[in-house]
């Protein structure tokens, strides 16, 4: 990866991520981040959502493979990057009991970091794949 600060930054968030040392984590989140997801109606203030989602999808998917490439930077802070997720449903996710299922998703990111910290994290998934490759949802032929 670069060597710019948010780059340094979100390298560390990474690693803390693939290790799941939330407490690692955390420490790199601004407390008064905006968290974001594309299916949220509004953005959300502070680290907790962010901290939750983490959990919920490491219980759900304990074996989840986050790979990360195509990194764009603006040279203010902001950094995009595209991201594929496999893994297998082991665990409750969102009400439902674990179908035993493995999915593979794509989505992206658009992160804003300054001070050391990550100020804004707005996600882009395709929740729609998620739901069918769990069974959730029935598929089109």
């Amino acid at each position: 990866m670069a060597g710019s600060e948010a780059m340094q930054v979100l390298e560390r968030l990474f690693e803390a991520y693939d290790d799941k040392d939330f407490a690692k984590y955390a420490e790199l989140l601004s407390p008064d981040m905006v968290w974001e997801f594309n299916t949220m109606q509004e953005p959300m203030r502070g680290p907790e959502a962010e901290m939750r989602t983490l959990r919920m999808v490491a219980d759900a998917f304990p074996d989840a493979n986050l790979s990360r490439d195509y990194f764009v930077e603006d040279g203010t802070g902001w950094v995009a990057w595209r991201w594929r997720l496999k893994a297998t449903n082991t665990g409750p996710w969102q009400g439902h009991e674990s179908t035993g299922r493995s999915i593979e998703i794509v989505g992206a990111t658009h992160a804003r970091v300054a001070g050391g910290r990550v100020l804004e994290l707005r996600y882009v998934s395709d929740r729609l794949t998620l739901m069918q490759q769990l069974g959730l949802l029935p598929t089109s032929n």
